[in-house]
């Protein structure tokens, strides 16, 4: 089984009203309180990153996830990301594979560890702050929507 925590190619899909100026904002990395996860997608390891995501793309319509060519692709290694949030923000996540039948790239960002729902929420918005300085000091990672 794959090591998703090793990949060198994750993305997530930001609406575009979680985008501002061509970047994601905060709110394109939160989970709801009611999710378990960040979903993001692992992008197919055997194709250029603009050919992957046009890819997950096109898996996301298939699952009727409506994607606009005002969104944004956010990509990244996940061991770069899972230090990053961790030093930027003293928080611990790790990624986990979620394949559906209707979408075999699925994964999720979770936080390392059990939380109360106070400390949880603290750490997603956190986990979320850190991913967004992430995307603003590493703009070559956002891509457009095709």
């Amino acid at each position: 089984m794959t090591d998703v925590n090793r990949l060198d190619r994750l993305c997530r899909y930001c609406r575009p009203g979680n985008v501002l100026d061509g970047m994601p904002r905060t709110n394109a990395f939160l989970m709801r309180a009611s999710e378990k996860y960040l979903s993001v997608n692992v992008l197919p390891g055997d194709l250029e990153v603009e050919a992957g995501l046009a890819r997950i793309n096109k898996i996301l319509g298939a699952k009727e996830y409506d994607t606009s060519p005002n969104g944004k692709f956010a990509v990244f290694s996940a061991g770069r990301m899972i230090s990053y949030v961790r030093e930027l923000g003293n928080v611990d996540i790790r990624i986990e594979c979620r394949p559906s039948s209707d979408d075999p790239t699925h994964a999720g960002i979770v936080l390392a560890g059990r939380h109360d729902a106070n400390a949880r929420d603290r750490l997603t918005r956190t986990m979320a702050r850190a991913m967004a300085t992430f995307f603003r000091k590493n703009p070559d990672s956002i891509y457009p929507v095709r």
